[in-house]
């Protein structure tokens, strides 16, 4: 699977960042969140699951980038991208 299925997978258009992990403290997640403030054309995918994935998405309406934020698990991906 290359990149643009991926976008077309999940209905994504611009500069995507991935990031694949835990959703948890040490992973700093909130680092990304926030710097979306910052580059408006870029939209966050956030794939993992984990004991801090509330607690990011009230930070991300927080920060007004809730809207370019997906908040995914690994099963999902790979049932998509399987399609």
């Amino acid at each position: 699977g290359s990149s643009i299925e991926a976008k077309k997978a999940f209905s994504l258009s611009g500069p995507v960042v991935a990031c694949v992990g835990a959703l948890v403290e040490r992973k700093g997640q909130p680092l990304l969140i926030e710097a979306l403030k910052h580059l408006p054309d870029v939209t966050l995918v956030l794939v993992g699951q984990g004991p801090r994935r509330n607690s990011y998405e009230k930070f991300a309406e927080h920060h007004g980038v809730a809207d370019r934020i997906g908040f995914l698990d690994r099963g999902r991906i790979v049932e998509e991208v399987s399609r």
